[in-house]
């Protein structure tokens, strides 16, 4: 065990959402977004069985002829039977434990452990997934952050805030909420997966991200859409925009996307009152079972 601080490790080397890269299809707000995670491992049962066998016989015949007068003999005989049975089957499925990163390291990510009492694990590189233990400035889940151990132990810092480590959906509190793998950029500009590195989705409120999110944040859905329960992320937007928007300059307002029309939209609750005297006009988007919108 090892207690390093990680002092290079800045956040623009990882990210997982790519919001608001561009202008979408109609209704979409943003194009890309993180990928889908997976189990850390599995494994199968096997299977056994046996098959029964088969006896049986037949019977015999005699028979004889009689004399002058003639006489006929008898015939007698039978069959023999069959048994038989079917062989039976077990299996089991496995389970899903801590990952091991091809760059293996001084610790496990989730569940956390073989670091010393106030310290994190954290990921060292992102090719191989190294890791390594690090002392942390404790911040909490939607905080703000610059560095991935600015997050307290069992957090890791993604888009600018910090997010609750995970192997499965299961690991994540909250309806919808998903377990996503964090992506980097090798210098290719194609993304490649950071080893056993996934994180939860914050199920942060669109409309009002400073429920979940630290101030300057803002909150966007994650999940595909038409799919309930879904789930949604605090990025960092750093932007005041509630106007024209573009592909090379998409970042709005917290509580705002940008959509297919170049401006600025506030989100809304489909069925709500966060257009005022306008009707919320339905996206398809959906955070837990609540589905949003956008303000005409």
């Amino acid at each position: 065990m090892r207690s390093t601080p990680l002092l290079g490790l800045a956040l623009v080397s990882l990210g997982l959402f790519a919001c608001a890269e561009g202008i979408g299809d109609a209704g979409d707000p943003y194009v890309g977004s993180g990928v889908d995670g997976g189990d850390a491992s599995s494994g199968a049962g096997g299977s056994t069985g046996g098959s029964a066998g088969s006896t049986g016989g037949k019977g015999g015949s005699t028979g004889g002829t009689g004399g002058a007068t003639g006489g006929t003999g008898g015939a007698t005989g039978g069959t023999g039977g069959a048994t038989g049975g079917t062989g039976g089957a077990t299996g089991g499925t496995g389970g899903s434990g801590p990952c091991v990163a091809p760059g293996g390291g001084f610790c496990d990510l989730y569940p956390q452990s073989g670091c010393f009492f106030g310290d994190g694990c954290y990921v060292l590189d992102a090719a191989s997934g190294m890791t390594d233990c690090a002392p942390n400035s404790g911040l909490g889940a939607g905080d703000q952050c610059t560095y991935l151990n600015d997050c307290a132990a069992g957090l890791s810092c993604i888009g600018s805030g910090c997010k609750q480590l995970c192997n499965v959906d299961s690991d994540c509190p909250g309806a919808g909420a998903s377990c996503f793998q964090v992506t980097y950029d090798p210098g290719s500009g194609v993304p490649a997966d950071v080893p056993c590195l996934k994180v939860c989705t914050d199920q942060c409120d669109p409309v009002n991200p400073s429920g979940v999110c630290s101030p300057g944040m803002n909150c966007d859905a994650q999940s595909a859409k038409n799919v309930s329960p879904g789930s949604s992320a605090c990025y960092w937007t750093g932007s005041t925009n509630t106007g024209a928007c573009s592909a090379a300059n998409w970042q709005c307002a917290p509580g705002s996307v940008c959509v297919n029309d170049s401006t600025c939209r506030r989100w809304c609750k489909v069925n709500g009152t966060d257009c005022g005297a306008t009707t919320c006009q339905a996206a398809g988007y959906y955070v837990g079972n609540q589905q949003y919108g956008f303000c005409p």
